[in-house]
């Protein structure tokens, strides 16, 4: 009883099935609030993991900067609160579970590390679940949940020299494969029971077609061709990463390519879920992060139109929650739209993002035409930084209706400020 009192943490008990003995298991809660749902799903799967033999808690912790490589033009938050690194390990026979819930990426001494993602040894043979794009910001988030839930997971790379360690240090593995080589996919998803498809290019949202960096060869061919590998290998499930406002006749081209890729993914046969995520957030994000490099070098914070346009920012913590349960055995199978449980302007959520960081500046305005016409000239450049469709995807609205997720997933979704409030 000591221990437990001591740490002060949430705390449940896992009974071996056999009834042989009882083992004591605890999930760290943030020290500045609840903890979010993704380790309520963790803190499930530990509760019902068969634990032999004695287990002992000890705390540990350090706070530290994320691990995920953040995009150079980013000026991604630490994670410097008091806290913020706090962890629970637990150890049994053959059990060792180690949870970052605010800073993911840092060991217990503060080093640049992953969480132990060695999952609990249940006597049942591991799930091998396929993640095209698991090194990405979605993608790694849905990797680490996936590892927390103890499935055997696998990254698609077509460059292993580039991102096999980073691979590596979040507890998967690397396999080889290119959508935009379809000859490299079969044996990459052969002996996969489930395909996770979040992957989009590497200059997303500004497209560079030289490369074949387009929304149109990602989102709706790479994914039309890694489903058809997966129909032809015999993979059970496979999980799509669309968004919301995807449709034939949407007037922005990703939109009209995430549908192309939905399409592709129905007329393969294969069971499958649909997951559309509205505005998503996170420690390395390309859209909000950018605000927040302004606010932190500017006077003021720059904001294309009027600051009217409605949102419904989800954390991507959320969107990995239902991403992951979606390819389990018996996952919930169809087409889901997902948005944070508040819809706000986009000058809300810069108020918003500006009370988190404790400092408030002036919202200036700029009419859509500037940027875009900035975004034209760039393209004559090596690497824009910004095209006419990129400042278009920043001012459409994204508002989901969570009726049907919500109902299917059994999630409590994150408060815009929550999430926030783990990183910023």
């Amino acid at each position: 009883g000591g221990p437990v009192r001591a740490v002060r943490r949430e705390v449940g008990v896992g009974w071996d099935a056999r009834g042989a003995s009882l083992g004591i298991v605890g999930v760290t809660a943030s020290a500045h609030g609840p903890s979010n749902e993704r380790s309520r799903d963790e803190r499930e799967h530990l509760q019902h993991g068969r634990l032999a033999g004695p287990a002992g808690v000890r705390r540990t912790g350090g706070p530290g900067r994320s691990s995920d490589a953040a995009a150079p033009d980013e000026d991604p938050a630490t994670c410097d609160g008091g806290g913020h690194g706090d962890a629970v390990r637990l150890r049994g026979a053959g059990v060792a579970f180690h949870r970052h819930l605010l800073c993911p990426g840092r060991g217990a001494d503060g080093d640049r590390r992953e969480q132990d993602p060695r999952p609990l040894s249940t006597g049942r043979r591991l799930r091998m679940i396929l993640v095209a794009g698991g090194s990405g910001f979605i993608g790694q988030a849905v990797v680490r949940t996936l590892l927390g839930q103890g499935a055997d997971v696998a990254v698609l790379t077509a460059h292993p020299e580039r991102s096999k360690e980073r691979i590596e240090r979040l507890g998967a593995r690397a396999v080889v494969g290119d959508i935009q080589r379809p000859e490299t996919l079969l044996a990459a998803v052969r002996g996969a029971e489930a395909v996770v498809q979040s992957l989009t290019f590497p200059t997303f949202p500004v497209e560079k077609p030289s490369k074949g960096y387009t929304f149109e060869e990602f989102d709706h061919l790479g994914t039309e061709r890694l489903a058809r590998a997966a129909a032809e290998a015999g993979v059970k499930r496979f999980v799509y990463a669309s968004g919301t406002g995807a449709a034939p006749d949407a007037p922005e081209q990703w939109f009209r390519a995430k549908w192309g890729g939905e399409e592709a993914i129905k007329a393969t046969g294969l069971d499958h879920a649909i997951v559309r995520p509205s505005w998503v957030y996170g420690p390395q994000d390309r859209a909000l992060n950018r605000f927040v490099t302004f606010h932190r070098w500017l006077p003021f914070v720059p904001v294309v139109g009027d600051g009217k346009q409605r949102l419904q920012p989800v954390f991507v913590d959320d969107v990995a929650t239902v991403l992951a349960r979606a390819a389990m055995p018996g996952g919930p199978a169809g087409t889901f739209e997902l948005g944070g449980p508040e819809v706000l302007s986009m000058d809300e959520v810069l108020a918003t993002m500006m009370e988190a960081r404790r400092k408030r500046k002036p919202l200036i305005h700029f009419p859509a035409w500037m940027p875009k016409a900035a975004g034209a000239l760039l393209q004559f450049l090596p690497k824009p930084p910004l095209s006419p469709d990129a400042v278009s995807f920043v001012i459409h609205d994204a508002v989901a209706d969570n009726s049907a997720v919500l109902a299917a997933f059994d999630i409590t979704l994150t408060p815009f400020h929550e999430g926030l409030a783990t990183y910023l």
